[in-house]
């Protein structure tokens, strides 16, 4: 039995199945690795968590950094001014503040809280409250 395959409809079908696979950006490749992570490191068997919606949550998330990153990048700032703009996120000390003041950046894990029914969970310490 010979079989007649039109060109054409190797060609469409060569066509659908690359525009699929074409590249994407860095925010979206980020953002599925993210979640890629999250989902191997979920590990309740009654629940699992939607990689899609992940997906485009983290993506929307990471955007912000990245056109943060390229107004920055538009205005001149120097290596140096962007890594003291990633301690800032982060929390950390600078080498201007004051002995004893805190920073609370969104990424400091004082920070990051989470509530479960009545009680507050911290990202460091998650199985004792405050």
């Amino acid at each position: 039995m010979y079989l007649k395959i039109n060109p054409a409809t190797i060609l469409a079908a060569a066509l659908l199945l690359t525009a699929c696979a074409g590249p994407q950006t860095s925010v979206a490749v980020n953002a599925r690795h993210v979640s890629s992570q999250i989902d191997k490191l979920h590990f309740d068997p009654n629940t699992r968590p939607l990689t899609a919606d992940n997906i485009r949550l983290t993506a929307k998330f990471l955007s912000q950094f990245y056109e943060l990153g390229k107004k920055d990048r538009e205005a001149g700032l120097t290596l140096e001014q962007a890594q003291q703009r990633v301690r800032e996120f982060g929390g950390e000390p600078q080498a201007n503040d004051q002995p004893g003041s805190s920073h609370q950046g969104p990424f400091n894990s004082d920070a990051q809280k989470s509530t479960f029914i009545t009680q507050q969970y911290s990202a460091e310490q998650p199985e004792k409250g405050p």
